[in-house]
């Protein structure tokens, strides 16, 4: 679950006066900017910005945006003293996958950061049956093994030449975003908006990055005109990808506007292929398609239910 999965997993629909036409583009435009995040972050890095003053600026972006949503939707927040720890652990959460998941790219491509990533939904599935007491279905099974055989096939080609520091980064940040999935479905069911999460969550987050900055390092950001574009685009676009999806929910529902943006994964990988110049095998690209099919399948299936 990212943080656009978050503000769609539980928003009530509100169908739209002009039809679903404008749901499926603002979905698909928040699955593209959502997506463009990561390369854009990346070239970011490589002109002179930090990975800890990106994150710095992105933290504090998405609090003032989400505080001005929450005044807009004029949502308060419900008693928060009894739901405190689970309060701070999404909030850890979700600190946890936006660092894991912005600071891996600065250690391996950005393509198989976003496929580490997207492997969130088979680790729920693998703890669903011990959390919610339900046995795992022959599709989700069948998913697993997918899933596996196109890591295997992703990854092995370069698994020696990578630096496991980024991939531990990126499985770091998919099994916070599994973490933060299960902590919202009880933050939720007890009467938190999403957007009230997600703001906990962002703040919880610009603290400790803000801890680490001046621990240990200052803030360093690009001094040329191209970092500082890079700097901007990748902020604004998260910011534009959140405002979308939340647009869209309203007017196609959580439900659809969901399966739209398990186009995330691809979008990066694709971007990252043209801006990055990185390049996938044939068998590599083969392990991509297996692994987002296996977790395409298994969603959609249960959002159909």
């Amino acid at each position: 679950m990212t943080e656009q999965d978050l503000a769609a997993g539980s928003a009530p629909r509100q169908p739209s006066e002009l039809g679903p036409s404008r749901g499926y583009l603002l979905a698909l435009g928040a699955a593209a900017a959502l997506g463009g995040t990561t390369p854009f972050a990346r070239l970011a890095y490589d002109a002179g910005t930090s990975p800890l003053t990106l994150l710095a600026v992105r933290f504090l972006a998405a609090v003032l945006l989400f505080a001005v949503l929450l005044g807009v939707l004029r949502r308060s927040f419900p008693a928060m003293r009894k739901d405190l720890p689970s309060l701070l652990l999404a909030g850890m959460a979700l600190t946890g996958l936006t660092l894991g998941y912005l600071l891996s790219i600065a250690y391996i491509p950005v393509s198989l950061a976003a496929l580490l990533l997207y492997t969130y939904p088979l680790m729920v599935a693998a703890v669903a049956p011990f959390i919610e007491g339900r046995r795992l279905s022959s599709s989700e099974s069948l998913a697993f093994i997918a899933a596996f055989t196109g890591l295997a096939a992703a990854l092995g080609p370069d698994l020696a030449e990578l630096d496991m520091r980024g991939v531990a980064l990126a499985l770091f940040a998919a099994v916070s975003n599994a973490i933060l999935l299960f902590s919202v479905r009880r933050l939720t069911s007890r009467g938190h908006h999403p957007l009230s999460i997600l703001l906990v969550g962002n703040l919880i987050g610009l603290m400790v990055v803000t801890g680490l900055l001046l621990m240990v390092e200052t803030p360093v950001i690009s001094s040329g005109g191209f970092g500082l574009t890079m700097l901007s685009i990748a902020a604004c676009l998260y910011l534009v990808g959140v405002a979308a999806s939340v647009i869209a929910i309203r007017d196609i529902g959580p439900t659809t506007t969901a399966l739209f943006l398990n186009l995330e994964p691809v979008v990066a990988i694709l971007l990252a292929m043209l801006l990055l110049d990185e390049q996938l095998s044939l068998l590599q690209a083969g392990g991509v398609l297996l692994v987002v099919l296996a977790i395409y399948l298994p969603s959609r299936r249960a959002r159909s239910l």
